[in-house]
């Protein structure tokens, strides 16, 4: 035999009900709860508003040649290779660097692929880049790299 519920039951029932579901959506996550940052966030100092003077960027077309650029001095680069050094005009071996695949220009897009860098081993201002195509296989591409000091 089943138990009849009264009205206020049920509606008691149901705030409760709403009332976990909220705090389950709202409430932030805890550290060490699993995922790719168990961890709390690590804060640093609060950068200057002179930091972007000490970074360095490149836009270098597919055939080696610097189209423009901050700190940028010249591109070692071997045609065909997908190979290319970039020399900045001071040492950036402790600087971060990034960049992406793209042409220089306003117009048109660039064949898709795939960029590296790393710092580069004969010069300690230079980053080493490498240009591959959808496949993996070495590409001459454009592409733009940031160096964050």
């Amino acid at each position: 035999m089943s138990k009849v519920r009264s009205p206020k039951f049920i509606r008691g029932l149901a705030a409760a009900f709403i009332a976990a579901v909220l705090v389950a959506v709202t409430a932030p996550v805890a550290y060490g709860a699993g995922g790719d940052n168990p961890g709390p966030a690590a804060i640093g100092s609060e950068a200057g508003p002179d930091v972007a003077k000490k970074d360095r960027w490149a836009v270098i077309n597919a055939d080696g040649t610097i189209n423009r650029g901050k700190g940028v001095n010249s591109v070692t680069h071997t045609a065909g290779s997908g190979s290319y050094v970039v020399h900045f005009n001071k040492n950036v071996r402790a600087c971060m660097f990034t960049g992406a695949i793209g042409l220089s220009g306003a117009v048109g897009t660039s064949a898709r692929g795939f960029l590296t860098t790393v710092g580069a081993a004969i010069d300690v201002n230079g980053v080493f880049v490498t240009t591959d195509d959808i496949n993996g296989a070495s590409a001459e591409r454009g592409f733009h790299l940031y160096v964050g000091c």
